[in-house]
């Protein structure tokens, strides 16, 4: 697996880690382990998308949608489906 591809699935998973955290606040907004641990993820996940746009540039492809010429740049690749494949 590429460095590439496993810094997208860390991203992932602090993703799915922080919604996670936010459905249990819903029930629990007074449990102060757990609202350390959503700000933990959150810096992670800052600091993950900051190494991931200086090493392989825009990490949301919807945050700019249009290049200079006005043509529409988010359908350009790769799709998710479309990053290396985790070797056997």
């Amino acid at each position: 697996m590429t460095p590439k591809c496993k810094l997208v699935k860390y991203i992932d998973a602090l993703d799915f880690a922080l919604y996670e955290m936010v459905l249990y606040l819903d029930t629990h907004p007074h449990d102060k382990k757990a609202l350390a641990a959503f700000e933990e993820y959150k810096r992670r996940r800052k600091e993950a998308i900051k190494e991931y746009e200086r090493n392989y540039g825009q990490y949301l492809r919807m945050a700019k949608k249009t290049k200079p010429d006005g043509s529409w740049n988010w359908i350009k690749g790769p799709w998710p489906w479309e990053y290396e494949k985790e070797e056997a």
